[in-house]
């Protein structure tokens, strides 16, 4: 399923410049559940397994972006314990550093750019 050229560009960025340590795949979702903007699961088993973001189709691009960055963090984060631990929060310190990282990577043209200015 396609997804917004926006939040497909900063997906292979991320992808590029901070590999998970499980493939990530990212679709947007038209039956995500309203209370959420996005999702995130690890899926299949084995060497199968990936990371599997799901952004609302209801979002604007600017959010839908936003929205991957938040989930991508996750995906950074995952095996620290989230995978071993049902009750584990997922928003720790581990995840606020990796979405710290996730955010400065999908920004840096923004900051180089201002920093030209």
């Amino acid at each position: 399923m396609a997804y917004r050229r926006l939040t497909h560009e900063t997906s292979r960025l991320l992808k590029k410049k901070l590999p998970a340590a499980f493939t990530v795949r990212v679709r947007s979702a038209q039956k995500l559940d309203p209370q959420y903007q996005a999702l995130c699961s690890l899926e299949g088993s084995g060497k199968q397994r990936y990371f599997l973001i799901r952004i609302s189709k209801r979002l604007s691009d600017e959010q839908a972006r936003d929205a991957l960055i938040h989930e991508y963090a996750h995906a950074v984060s995952w095996g620290h314990l989230h995978d071993q631990q049902e009750d584990h929060p997922w928003h720790d310190d581990v995840w606020g550093v990796n979405y710290a990282r996730v955010y400065r990577v999908a920004n840096e043209d923004e900051e180089d750019s201002f920093h030209e200015k």
